[in-house]
Order: C-alpha cells, then sequence, then structure tokens
C-alpha cells in the first residue's frame, strides 16, 4: 500500500528507492526482481565470450601440460580439466542462452569459478607432491576471472569467494603446506579477494543507480506526474497493443471512460489545490483495478480517466466500472456545487467487444465509451452506462460536446 500511496503522488519507485538508498546492494523486492532480470539480459553476451574464453584456456592449460609436464601430472591434469573444468564452462554456457532465468545463469557461474578453483587447487596439491612449481597464480587469475567476467552480482561473488577461500585454507592442511608459504599465500589471496570485491561493489552500484535513473525517467515519460497514473501517450501506445493482440488471441477486451462529475465548479468553489487532491484520490481508487499485463489505468488528460482490461468477461469490467464509481462517492469528499449528490462522484461509460468479430475500428470502440460517458452525464451522472458493443444505434465517428459543463 505505501508503494502505491507513494506512486499517487508522482512519484516512481524507482525515485523512492534513489531515496531509500542501497548501500547493501539490494533493492525493494518487485524493483530486486526487475533489475535482475535486466541485468541477465545485459551481461548474458559478455558471459558466453567470458565462458568461450574460458575453454580456451583451459585447453591452452591441458595442450602445455601434455608438451611440458611428466605424464603422472598430464594424468592429472586431463582428469580435471576434461572431466571437470570443462563440462562446467559448457554447462554455464547453455545456460547463458536463457538471460530470462538469471538466477540459473548465477548458478553456471558459480559453479564455474568453484570448479575452476577447486582443480587448480587440486592440480596445486599435485605439482607440490611430484617437487614442480607452485600453480597458486592460475588460482588467482580464476579470482579475478570470478569477480569481473562470470556476471555475478556482488553477494553471489562474495559468497562463492568465500567458498574458494574455505577450500585453499583446507587444501593447504590437508597437504601440510609449509607455514611460511601458506602465510604469503594466504596474503596474495586475501588482497586478491579485497581487491576484487571492491571493484565489483563499484561497479555493481554504478549499475543500479543507472539502472533506477533510466527507470525514473521513464516512468516519468510515461506517467502524469500528479497522479502518478500513466498519461494520455502511454494510454496511446498501450490500447494498440492490446487491441492486437485481443484481436489475434480472439479475446474481448473492456474501456472505460471516466469522468469526475462537475469537477470546474469544484475547482472554482474550493481551489486548485483541493482539485489536485481530489484528482490522487480519484486516481488512487483506481489504481488497483488493472492486474493483468495488457490492463492500464491512466489519466485521459483534465479529470478524465481511461481503464480497459484485455481478456476479462464482460460481467467483471460492469462490476469493476461500478465498484470505481461507488468507491469514489464513498471518498465521501464535500461538493456543495455538484447536481449529482452532496460529494464528488464520477460518471462511466463503458464499452465491451471482441475485436477479432467485431467490425469496429479501435478508434470506433474508444468513441463507443466515449458515446455511453455522453449518456451517462445525460442521464444525470454518478452512474455506469454500459453500450453494447453490437448496438448499431450508437454513431461513431464523431465527437459529442460536453453536456452542462464537465
Amino acid at each position: 500500500m505505501e508503494n502505491r500511496k507513494g506512486s499517487q503522488a508522482g512519484e516512481s519507485p524507482f525515485e523512492r528507492q534513489l531515496k531509500l538508498g542501497f548501500a547493501t546492494l539490494r533493492f525493494q523486492d518487485r524493483l530486486e526482481k526487475v533489475f535482475r532480470q535486466r541485468h541477465g539480459k545485459k551481461i548474458a553476451g559478455l558471459l558466453r565470450v567470458s565462458l568461450v574464453f574460458g575453454l580456451l584456456f583451459v585447453g591452452v592449460q591441458l595442450a602445455l601440460d601434455y608438451t611440458l609436464q611428466a605424464p603422472e601430472f598430464q594424468r592429472w591434469s586431463f582428469i580435471l580439466g576434461g572431466a571437470l573444468m570443462a563440462p562446467a564452462l559448457v554447462l554455464a554456457l547453455i545456460l547463458s542462452l536463457r538471460p530470462q532465468r538469471p538466477g540459473l545463469m548465477a548458478v553456471g557461474s558459480m559453479l564455474v569459478a568453484l570448479t575452476l578453483g577447486f582443480a587448480t587447487l587440486a592440480l596445486d596439491a599435485v605439482a607440490a607432491d611430484q617437487g614442480m612449481s607452485s600453480r597458486f597464480a592460475g588460482f588467482l587469475v580464476v579470482t579475478f576471472y570470478m569477480y569481473y567476467l562470470l556476471g555475478l552480482l556482488f553477494w553471489q561473488a562474495l559468497f562463492t569467494g568465500l567458498l574458494l577461500a574455505g577450500g585453499f585454507v583446507v587444501g593447504a592442511l590437508v597437504t601440510e603446506l609449509p607455514m611460511a608459504q601458506l602465510a604469503y599465500n594466504g596474503v596474495f589471496l586475501a588482497f586478491s579477494n579485497i581487491v576484487g570485491l571492491l571493484g565489483l561493489y563499484t561497479l555493481e552500484r554504478a549499475r543500479r543507480t543507472d539502472f533506477l535513473r533510466e527507470g525514473a525517467l521513464d516512468f516519468r515519460a510515461g506517467h502524469d506526474g500528479l497522479t502518478g497514473l500513466r498519461n494520455r501517450e502511454s494510454f496511446d501506445e498501450k490500447f494498440d497493443i492490446a487491441w492486437r493482440v485481443a484481436k489475434r488471441e480472439k479475446k474481448p477486451i473492456s474501456v472505460m471512460m471516466i469522468d469526475i462529475d462537475f469537477f470546474k465548479d469544484f475547482n472554482d468553489l474550493y481551489g486548485h489545490q483541493a482539485g489536485d487532491k481530489c484528482l490522487q484520490q480519484v486516481a488512487r481508487v483506481m489504481s488497483p483495478i488493472g492486474r493483468r499485463p495488457l490492463d492500464f489505468v491512466g489519466r485521459y488528460g483534465g479529470e478524465e480517466f481511461v481503464i480497459f482490461l484485455s481478456g476479462s468477461i464482460e460481467q467483471y469490467a460492469i462490476e469493476a466500472a461500478e465498484q470505481v464509481r461507488a468507491q469514489v462517492e464513498a471518498l465521501r469528499i464535500p461538493h456543495a456545487k455538484s447536481k449529482a449528490a452532496g460529494v464528488v462522484t464520477v460518471s462511466v461509460g463503458l464499452a465491451h467487444l471482441d475485436p477479432g468479430e467485431s467490425e469496429r475500428s479501435k478508434e470506433g470502440f474508444l468513441q463507443l465509451a466515449d458515446e455511453a460517458l455522453y449518456r451517462a452525464k445525460e442521464r444525470g451522472r454518478n452512474q455506469v452506462l454500459h453500450s453494447q458493443g453490437a448496438d448499431k444505434n450508437i454513431q461513431t465517428g464523431f465527437f459529442r460536446r460536453e453536456v452542462g459543463g464537465s
């Protein structure tokens, strides 16, 4: 409810999140979900390139080990590289083809980091056992690869980094690594992780800030600044999409044109500040109506609002329209100059049809609702008038003048 009220005042959830801050790199639940989905789509291409690069790196490592190392080390290199590292990279590459599932992509990236890291530690242990030079530098390469090339968010990378660090400590104890070398390698590993974490934190914070600022701009462009509802430009775009979808899928669509009764008189009597507050309260009543993805609730202009419902049955649309009318009246906003009641009320014109089975254009359908609104005003206002889509007596293609003021 808090989010809805905020948006009614014209403030977007993106702006609210910017004000609240996000030092922990976490948004409120709904925004967090949207951010992760967009992040997944943005980094999917780079992630694929990085995974291919990882496969190339493993291939080069296997080739060098085959050429330069002893047979016993070659065997372990091929087991760990060919049976663990390469399959993990291929699996993550497959998961990256589904950017709409960012959680799965993250799991794939974490699996790659853990597999490469633990396999590198295992090879380092084998090298130490055979008196070969340490391959610990490869473990540091895996650390930076994880932080910057696998598309992980900060907390995902931190969790993975802690697991890798724990693996390093366990491996050092199992192989009885000399204390001096353990301390030396441990310091390098700690500083590498700190640098990686600080860099990733800064990078993700910048990405999240850009996401919020872009979202706030998009919201402003598509929403009415006073009520927080969508605006007329947004309506034109969304209704065109909804109409085409309804026509293609042979599903009905309902439109409500809603007008606050005698709103000009209300402004003249109580002032424009009271008028603005009235518009916000009425908008708050309407905002919960549209629940489906293609539903729409918006300010059409002035004191007029519009709602369209996609795929809803006729009776539901009628009940929703009556709910709006009754709830606005129940606000009990005083209106001494109203000829319909002593409080603020609305008139609603409703049209309902199946675009696939009707000869009407979408413009004609909108005017069908507009004509129904005109008739509701003619008949005394504070009522819902439903105009049947097949009613041939209702003419479209022209516009009515206002009846007795707004």
